[in-house]
């Protein structure tokens, strides 16, 4: 993961780099086990699973809109 919010250009450019970098020097079995458990997190991202969380917060978002007073 990259991280970003908050960071300068000059810092996400050099967490970047940093990544692809260290990624770099993975041996082959490294990179094998890193595929396998990228596979698995993205299995939890599911839509299947997360829309639930999804139409809440959406729901949220638009009754925290338009409940709002006008002056």
């Amino acid at each position: 993961m990259i991280k970003a919010f908050g960071k300068s250009i000059e810092e996400e450019i050099g967490n970047l780099y940093s990544t692809l970098y260290n990624y770099s020097q993975f041996d082959r079995e490294e990179r094998i086990k890193n595929k396998i458990e990228a596979r698995r997190l993205a299995a939890l991202a599911d839509w299947d699973k997360l829309i639930e969380n999804y139409i809440t917060a959406y729901k949220q978002a638009i009754e925290k809109t338009y409940s709002r007073e006008t002056p």
